[in-house]
């Protein structure tokens, strides 16, 4: 089930997938395109189709990521932020987005730590890219 409720003057819908419960924007303050978009999701529910952003890979989102990233920060910054960014996609055996969990990313850092033998500050960076990278992934849906 799909309900459609308002924060501030935004419309969201709230349902179920799987067994986690998903809000999400619908970025309009138009009800009608709300109840719209509201009746794509539960079609898309009821059909069981995965979410448009489950469909991208991984490297979809890097290679994006690289291109904000270079537009956005000093070249010495970015090549270390890609360098990274790109030591941890090696590391994750997945191919989708949307499979990648918090376990994935502690094993990673773990291994840096135990391995690597890195200190904090390098963990820390490696930190924030990887959020940086998630941030960046969830606003481009």
């Amino acid at each position: 089930m799909v309900s459609l409720f308002r924060r501030g003057s935004t419309w969201w819908v709230s349902y179920q997938a799987g067994s986690r419960q998903v809000r999400r924007s619908l970025d309009t303050d138009n009800r009608r395109i709300a109840l719209d978009l509201m009746a794509r999701v539960e079609r898309r529910l009821l059909l069981g189709e995965p979410e448009p952003s489950e469909k991208r890979a991984l490297c979809d989102y890097v290679e994006e990521c690289r291109g904000f990233s270079q537009a956005r920060k000093r070249p010495r910054t970015h090549l270390n932020d890609m360098a990274r960014l790109s030591d941890f996609v090696g590391s994750v055996d997945r191919h989708w987005l949307a499979d990648v969990t918090m376990a994935d990313v502690s094993r990673f850092l773990d291994r840096k730590v135990n391995e690597g033998g890195i200190g904090p500050t390098t963990v820390l960076r490696f930190r924030e890219i990887l959020h940086a990278f998630f941030q960046h992934a969830r606003r481009l849906g």
